[in-house]
């Protein structure tokens, strides 16, 4: 499932408010992981819901596309990164992703926020997906994170 899966998680969303005294960055400022295999780990609402493997570029952290236009990106004063995403692609999502690590050995994504689908009940998520870098993707495979 790789960052596909992390994809779908934040389409599912991104954000609450950003820290106090946090540094605006711009997408292309926010942390790179290092290229090659990453395992990971998604514990949601305290039961893990999966783990997996992805094979990153090593392009910046900021996993949504054009159904999110309201993004910001923020680091913290203490060197966490921040994103704030409200997207709307028939469901309306407000959730925040708290970036931290060294992103060349491993990392952790923190995700809270909400979606509200049509027809359904406003869904609350909490999340924590750890990264560990396992070595470089296999042959011939194509990184997750390029478009």
């Amino acid at each position: 499932m790789g960052l596909s899966m992390i994809k779908a998680m934040v389409v599912f969303a991104s954000a609450l408010g950003v820290a106090g005294c946090a540094k605006s960055l711009t997408a292309d400022e926010m942390p790179r992981p290092r290229p090659g295999l990453w395992t990971w780990a998604d514990v949601a609402n305290g039961v893990t819901e999966g783990t997996g493997q992805t094979c990153s570029s090593g392009r910046p952290l900021h996993l949504l596309g054009p159904a999110c236009p309201e993004i910001t990106y923020d680091k913290t004063p203490d060197g966490v990164f921040e994103t704030e995403n409200k997207c709307d692609n028939g469901a309306k999502s407000d959730f925040k992703d708290r970036f931290s690590g060294d992103f060349q050995s491993s990392y952790v994504m923190d995700q809270s926020g909400v979606l509200d689908q049509p027809g359904k009940p406003l869904s609350v998520r909490t999340s924590r997906v750890t990264f560990t870098f396992a070595g470089p993707c296999r042959p011939g495979q194509t990184p997750d994170d390029v478009d």
